[in-house]
This record gives C-alpha cells, sequence and structure tokens, in this order.
C-alpha cells in the first residue's frame, strides 16, 4: 500500500462531493496526463461515474461505498506512482497539499494527514524510521 496514493485518493473521492470539483478534476487530470498520458482520457470518463457514485452515496450516507472508491482510486493512481518517475510522487503530493486537502472539511483534512506516512532511511542500514501517526522503527530485509 502506498501511504500517498492513498491519501491523495481519499482526498480525490471528498473532493467529488464538493462545489470545487472542477478544479479538483483539472489538478489530477493535468498530473495523470503528465504521469501517464495514454490513459487519461479512460480515467477522466472514470471520474465523471465516481463522482455521480460519490454523490448518491452522499445522498443515502453510504460510507462504504465511498470507502470502495478510494481504494479503487488508491489502486489506480498506485500503479502509476510505480511506473513513473519520482518527480511524479513529488507533483502528486503537491496535488494532494496545494490543491485537495483544502477542498475537504477540517475533519476531512485530518484524515488525509493521518494517512500520510514520511519515511526516513540514514546510511546504508536496513532501518528506517516511519512517522506517521505512532513512530515504529521498522527493519527492511
Amino acid at each position: 500500500m502506498d501511504p500517498l496514493a492513498l491519501a491523495a485518493a481519499t482526498a480525490l473521492v471528498g473532493a467529488m462531493a464538493t462545489q470545487s470539483w472542477e478544479a479538483a478534476r483539472t489538478s489530477v487530470m493535468a498530473w495523470w496526463r503528465h504521469v501517464h498520458p495514454a490513459s487519461a482520457a479512460g480515467a477522466e470518463a472514470d471520474l465523471a461515474v465516481a463522482r455521480a457514485d460519490v454523490l448518491r452515496a452522499r445522498e443515502s450516507g453510504n460510507t462504504e461505498l465511498e470507502e470502495a472508491l478510494a481504494t479503487q482510486w488508491q489502486g489506480k493512481m498506485g500503479r502509476l506512482l510505480a511506473g513513473a518517475d519520482p518527480n511524479a510522487r513529488t507533483e502528486l503530493q503537491r496535488v494532494l497539499e496545494q490543491d485537495l486537502a483544502p477542498m475537504l472539511l477540517p475533519t476531512e483534512q485530518t484524515r488525509i494527514r493521518d494517512i500520510t506516512v514520511t519515511i526516513t532511511q540514514q546510511g546504508q542500514g536496513n532501518t528506517a524510521n516511519v512517522a506517521g501517526g505512532n513512530q515504529k522503527n521498522v527493519s527492511g530485509r
């Protein structure tokens, strides 16, 4: 699981229910076109369907559907990040922090911040500090 993809997907799904949706869509699609232009048209069509689903879910209080949509978009974004150059991560982080997160309610913004995980590794050992809520030390293989 890529924490950046999870945070961005969760923010994206949350932004689908806002009046700022067009700005969110424009920002995400600009990133998408830069990372993987060949799949942009399909992603844009998928966003339209997902937005309709989110609006319907919000009307009926179906939080499970919203969570499922966030998981779906996490997978899509994660696959793009896995095959992209490192600048794609930096740009998605910028889209998340500057474009998507400010559109969300404060409680949703907190949830996004709680998802984001920072990993720092010093030296050439297999130990990294992972910070995101609680700090844990994990060893690599």
